[in-house]
């Protein structure tokens, strides 16, 4: 599968990882908020995550692994590890694809 470029040079993975097993998937969007990097500051960044995600079905015993597609500040990650861990997961392990940060991660 060939992905997109978008204008920054980052290829478009969401068909791929679309691909993924849905019973795979246990953190839904629940509503939709405003691009994360369209926030100024870590704090809105944060807060524009708050209420976004929920954990749906059960959490299997074991490592999770956290995939998201493109990493700008981490808060997303950060938000969805919190979910899986108070739903009672074990360890949490963070996968970006890319990041648009150009810190890197």
């Amino acid at each position: 599968m060939v992905s997109q470029i978008d204008r920054n040079g980052v290829p478009d993975q969401s068909e791929s990882v679309s691909q993924i097993d849905r019973n795979m998937q246990v953190i839904i969007k629940i509503r939709g908020n405003a691009p994360q990097k369209l926030q100024k500051t870590q704090f809105h960044r944060c807060k524009n995550l708050d209420g976004v995600f929920e954990i749906q079905g059960r959490m299997l015993k074991g490592p999770v692994l956290l995939v998201d597609d493109v990493v700008n500040s981490r808060w997303t990650l950060t938000v969805g590890s919190v979910l899986l861990r108070r739903a009672g997961s074990d360890k949490v392990y963070p996968f970006a694809l890319a990041t648009s940060s150009k810190l890197g991660l």
